[in-house]
């Protein structure tokens, strides 16, 4: 079972709030981030991840007759939930969303809401071909960087700072916007 957060479902090719942010993975009653990292909620309400559990579930992934199976690297970070922290289970992840949404919405703005249809799984996915074009032609440096009105006092920093509009280690408050 997955947990999905979505926008505009039905329109995007993929909905999923901050692309793989928006997927949580219920497996054995656990909850995991997408690429199966423990999920647990902090008794300050926030959400905690601790380690990468390699299970079959997220490393395994059917594209139609493909299957692929990504391997975890060596070295790889193997954090455990912060102290204090259970992991989630189903219900007490959706307990934590449902609380964190009556928190942030008054029940008139929560009756107005209208739900949201799901994707039909069923149906295939269609992309449109693209039409090849040719790369664009490189634009040429710009002085000063882009348009608008140039500052003279930013002019010049660029100049000392051999083009780096960052300007490591100077005080920005002398430079006055226009």
């Amino acid at each position: 079972r997955d947990i999905l957060f979505v926008s505009r479902n039905r329109n995007l090719p993929c909905p999923l709030v901050g692309w793989e942010q928006g997927r949580f993975r219920v497996i054995n009653n656990a909850v995991y981030t997408e690429q199966g990292q423990e999920v647990g909620v902090t008794t300050g309400e926030q959400l905690a991840f601790g380690a990468y559990r390699p299970l079959p579930q997220v490393v395994t992934h059917n594209l139609g007759d493909t299957t692929l199976t990504f391997e975890e690297a060596q070295g790889s970070e193997k954090a455990a939930l912060p102290d204090k922290v259970q992991p989630s289970s189903a219900d007490s992840f959706t307990k934590f969303i449902r609380s964190l949404v009556q928190q942030r919405h008054t029940a008139q703005q929560l009756a107005t809401v209208s739900p949201v249809p799901s994707a039909d799984i069923t149906r295939p996915i269609h992309v449109f071909a693209t039409k090849a074009e040719a790369p664009p032609v490189a634009a040429a440096p710009t002085q000063g960087g882009g348009k608008g009105v140039r500052n003279p006092a930013e002019e010049q920093l660029l100049q000392q700072h051999d083009g780096d509009p960052l300007f490591k280690g100077v005080d920005r408050s002398s430079v006055k916007s226009r």
